[in-house]
């Protein structure tokens, strides 16, 4: 079961990179529109909105990525505010 899971969380993590190269260019410098990449990957448009949006918020939120940026003063400020509305909206929830 333990290996079953293993794969399915890499297949997800394939999913998010794939879809991530193509949306932004990565892989043959032309920028993609969200209904180019879902007609190359055969999913709606709205799941690759979706998967976008998933991956640029798992990106943000890894700490590996944090420390390959972690002198970098411009990412690592935007990583910054990130936290910040992050905290500032589990405040407002808690406060509810």
């Amino acid at each position: 079961k333990r290996k079953v899971d293993h794969i399915l969380f890499m297949c997800l993590l394939l999913l998010y990179h794939f879809t991530l190269l193509l949306k932004y260019g990565f892989l043959d410098d032309r920028y993609l529109t969200s209904l180019e990449v879902s007609k190359k990957m055969g999913l709606t448009r709205q799941r690759i909105d979706q998967l976008v949006s998933s991956g640029i918020s798992k990106l943000r939120s890894d700490s590996l990525l944090r420390e390959y940026f972690k002198d970098d003063k411009e990412v690592g400020e935007s990583l910054r505010e990130v936290d910040e509305k992050k905290k500032n909206k589990l405040v407002r929830k808690k406060k509810k």
